[in-house]
């Protein structure tokens, strides 16, 4: 009950300094709480204040019925071979966020290790992003090729990420 409870705090605290609904997963939940417990739980994570909610367990059957008996909308994957993670990862909202967290990687393979080396800020905001240099003749040689690098980091991505370079 402890770990659960500590999760839950952490999945506060994310949602309140990113301003957005993190995944919750909760792993094997049955094997670590009785059913009153789980059912607590699950009134508790059906609300609103939460987003996506991963539960995993062994038993189809125990899950669909402890689910069904929460009222609350959900969708169940059977995983065999990992053929549930390609069919996740493809979503679009998943492909973007995951394309995301990779900008930085994307932004160092374009520009170079020592380019990089001298960005600052990076900050990808409502699809602009906003770029700090340090050195003032790179950060006119940027300027100029926001273009290309706009198309190179969506390219990379293979989302549109990207609408706007800023650099300054």
């Amino acid at each position: 009950s402890f770990l659960i409870a500590l999760k839950l705090a952490q999945y506060t605290i994310l949602s309140d300094r990113k301003c957005e609904r993190p995944i919750l997963l909760l792993d094997d939940l049955f094997d670590k709480l009785d059913m009153h417990r789980v059912a607590q739980l699950l009134s508790i994570v059906a609300g609103e204040k939460f987003g996506q909610i991963f539960i995993t367990d062994c038993n189809k059957v125990r899950l669909q019925s402890t689910l069904d008996r929460a009222a609350a909308a959900y969708r169940l994957y059977n995983v065999g071979n990992g053929e549930i993670l390609d069919e996740f990862f493809s979503r679009p909202y998943v492909a973007a966020k995951i394309a995301e967290a990779k900008l930085p990687d994307y932004w160092r393979e374009i520009v170079g290790d020592r380019v990089a080396d001298l960005t600052g800020e990076f900050r990808l905001d409502n699809h602009i992003l906003y770029i700090g240099i340090r050195s003032s003749v790179v950060r006119q040689e940027l300027f100029y090729r926001r273009d290309y690098l706009q198309a190179e980091l969506n390219r990379r991505a293979g989302v549109r990420l990207v609408n706007a370079v800023i650099v300054r």
